[in-house]
């Protein structure tokens, strides 16, 4: 369950899914992420979360249970690029597993270089279309647990794309809706979260000013 300046905003959130958008005031906000069902079993606790004007947060918690902490990165609202283009970033949410590349599924082409846990890519501008990629070990591109996939990009569209899970328990993406969790550039203060599983913790807050 997640908590919200000490109000239930989701229930039960199943591992993989993500949250729609939901609307919270500029300011210091309290979040809390509990067992379900609990008010007091509640790893993840960030008393003054700090939103600012016209911006758009993802708050996860990430690492394994044991060592569940949150992460905090900002969000871009899509219609920025007026060049028609779309934005994809990438986040690295595998606590297990080291750094990564991202190229395209013929190895031609290196879109992200070097990614570690627990850091999200600055936004690539690309044309829309369908792209084949595929995530392989930054130290060995022969060695690639997640590929190829398939990234449909619109124009005028922001794209999250997170890698999650345990590299021993087998790395994953969220399902198609989320893993291409596209943000529109309406002028509000969200929220959206995603879960965790009995090893990888993970839960995503989405923020903007209304």
């Amino acid at each position: 369950d997640i908590w919200v300046d000490s109000e239930k905003a989701v229930t039960a959130l199943a591992f993989k899914s993500i949250t729609p958008y939901l609307e919270l005031s500029d300011g210091n906000h309290a979040i809390k992420v509990c067992a379900t069902g609990s008010t007091t079993v509640c790893p993840i606790n960030v008393p003054a979360l700090s939103l600012e004007n016209r911006k758009k947060y993802t708050v996860a918690a990430t690492n394994f249970l044991a060592k569940i902490e949150a992460k905090v990165i900002t969000d871009s609202p899509a219609g920025e690029d007026e060049s028609g283009k779309g934005r994809v970033r990438v986040v690295h949410f595998s606590a297990d597993t080291p750094a990564v590349d991202v190229l395209t599924a013929d190895g031609a082409t290196k879109l992200v270089d070097n990614l570690a846990y627990p850091n999200a890519t600055d936004y690539l501008a690309l044309n829309p279309g369908v792209y084949n990629v595929k995530v392989c070990a930054h130290a060995n591109n022969s060695v690639c647990p997640l590929g190829p996939l398939a990234l449909t990009v619109a124009s005028a569209k922001a794209y999250s794309v997170f890698a999650i899970g345990s590299l021993t328990g087998g790395a994953t993406l969220p399902p198609t809706d989320a893993r291409a969790a596209a943000t529109d550039g309406s002028d509000r203060k969200s929220t959206r979260l995603n879960s965790s599983h009995g090893y990888i913790s993970y839960a995503v807050f989405c923020l903007k000013k209304k």
